[in-house]
């Protein structure tokens, strides 16, 4: 099993940072795309980190983990 996840970053007004995660992200995302995602997710102030607001992207990437099942007991 491939599973691909979108690790977003974010500056917070206290200048710390906030980690946003999602779940089955498309290998095909561009830096344009997702910056863009992450100025509307800003703007919409939906998130706050530990009561700040998110001010700036700071970094995104897609991470990709491939697990391989060698056993399991219970099939």
């Amino acid at each position: 099993m491939i599973e691909t996840r979108l690790v977003m970053g974010f500056n917070d007004n206290d200048n710390k940072l906030f980690n946003l995660t999602l779940r089955d992200a498309r290998n095909d995302l561009d830096s344009l795309e997702v910056k863009g995602s992450m100025d509307k997710i800003i703007n919409a102030n939906v998130f706050d980190s530990r009561g700040h607001s998110l001010v700036s992207p700071y970094s995104a990437k897609l991470i990709t983990t491939e697990t391989k099942e060698l056993f399991n007991e219970a099939d």
